[in-house]
């Protein structure tokens, strides 16, 4: 039996071990040298090529998927289906001088373009063919709206609206420029000199305004750009000019309502990031300083500014269906509140690049350059809430490049997490594989 002097030894022996072991060994340093918890996979699956389109979540919970390789100028694509096993099915192939995703995602369709030709065939996810439509001309450029409709335009300058069923619904003479599909609502910007002009078409594609960018009475101010910028019901005219005097570059965001009549002026010193977001009526927009929220009406109603940091560089950012905004800036993580707040800012060593929030977790992709060439080691990196950081998802080494993104789709109803990357080879140049994770919530 112990006596009470030799335990007391023991204890300031103990204590005095403790004190060494801090001093050498901070707390602080001990917790950063614990390793974040790699999420557990529940399987991986690799496909030929590049990835086609995001993965879709199908009703059933499978994954409808494409991969593609571009062989003498055509994409030769294979699309099929992989069960919440991972278990592939339904396989088949298309080849065309370009494919992607149409329709919606709830009922999607896959388009096969050839340009050359102006034609355009639509599919269903089984490769079943739904319909087949001849333009007649040459194809310069097209897009997809929200709701599956097909805009194409010719290289003689002729506009065509599709509908999800193949018909033509209209056809325009643009002209040159180029143009942009916002809520099913064509704007088409033409540039001749230093007179550009923006023209908005009704549904049956008559012209319903036409605007003009604001002039600067200032003979040394020049307009250098102009380009169109939105989100669900709203477009921007962003007027991009330079300052001779000054040699100072500035932008102009202008909002019109539905007749075309200009209702709101912002003047940013900062870049504007391209993207807009809309929550409740209001258009959210950010530079690389501010925070900006407009409602309907054009007024601005929230301004935020941000931090002063040595990198204000936006690199991407992305809005959830609450409204909270994510901002990617410099090498920090922005949390804005559905308010125009900031919650709070932190550091990242990753990208919000197809970055996902769901459940109250934000997933962003990490990428760590290491060995030859541009070939990166990948992560998705999971953080809670208040961005602190939960686990690691680990994929597989990829590259970003021409079909090189990194993907991270949600299923909000199975909980689970899918992560899309590529492996690269070297010796072909071109990417050999896509691999999809999965891994649970």
């Amino acid at each position: 039996m112990h006596s009470r002097s030799t335990r007391r030894h023991r204890l300031t022996l103990l204590m005095v071990i403790m004190l060494a072991v801090s001093t050498l060994f901070p707390i602080e340093t001990l917790a950063k040298k614990i390793p974040t918890p790699i999420a557990k996979e529940n399987w991986k699956v690799s496909l030929n090529g590049g990835a086609l389109f995001e993965p879709i979540v199908q009703k059933d919970g499978s994954l409808l998927v494409g991969s593609y390789q571009k062989i003498d100028g055509k994409y030769k694509a294979e699309i099929l289906s992989l069960s919440r096993t991972g278990k592939k099915s339904g396989k088949w192939k298309l080849t065309a001088e370009k494919i992607e995703l149409g329709g919606t995602l709830t009922a999607p369709t896959i388009l096969a373009l050839n340009y050359s030709k102006g034609k355009i065939t639509g599919y269903n996810p089984k490769g079943q063919k739904l319909w087949t439509h001849n333009i007649g001309q040459e194809l310069q450029d097209h897009e997809v709206d929200e709701k599956g409709n097909i805009y194409a335009k010719s290289t003689k300058g002729t506009l065509y609206k599709i509908s999800t069923k193949g018909k033509q619904q209209f056809k325009l003479e643009a002209g040159e420029g180029e143009f942009h599909i916002f809520s099913g609502t064509v704007y088409h910007l033409h540039s001749s000199g230093i007179n550009t002009t923006v023209t908005m078409y009704t549904s049956k594609g008559k012209v319903k305004y036409k605007i003009y960018p604001l002039a600067e009475e200032d003979n040394e101010v020049n307009l250098v750009n102009v380009s169109l910028i939105g989100s669900g019901n709203h477009a921007f005219m962003k007027a991009t000019y330079w300052d001779g005097a000054t040699e100072d570059i500035y932008h102009i965001l202008s909002a019109f309502d539905e007749n075309g009549k200009r209702i709101r002026t912002v003047k940013m010193g900062g870049e504007l990031v391209n993207k807009v977001f809309e929550y409740k009526n209001d258009s959210i927009f950010l530079d690389t300083r501010y925070y900006y929220k407009m409602n309907a009406k054009g007024k601005l109603i929230k301004k935020t500014k941000m931090p002063s940091m040595d990198d204000t560089t936006i690199q991407h950012a992305m809005m959830t269906d609450n409204g909270e905004v994510y901002v990617e800036r410099g090498k920090k993580l922005f949390k804005f509140n559905a308010n125009g707040s900031i919650a709070w800012y932190k550091s990242i060593s990753g990208s919000l690049m197809n970055g996902l929030v769901m459940n109250g977790k934000i997933y962003v992709n990490n990428y760590n350059a290491e060995g030859k060439r541009d070939r990166t080691d990948g992560y998705v990196t999971v953080l809670d809430s208040k961005g602190n950081v939960i686990s690691k998802i680990s994929v597989a080494r990829h590259i970003f490049g021409e079909y090189g993104e990194t993907f991270i789709t949600g299923d909000l109803k199975r909980k689970t997490i899918y992560v899309t990357n590529h492996r690269f080879d070297y010796k072909k140049d071109d990417f050999s594989k896509m691999v999809i994770t999965s891994v649970k919530q």
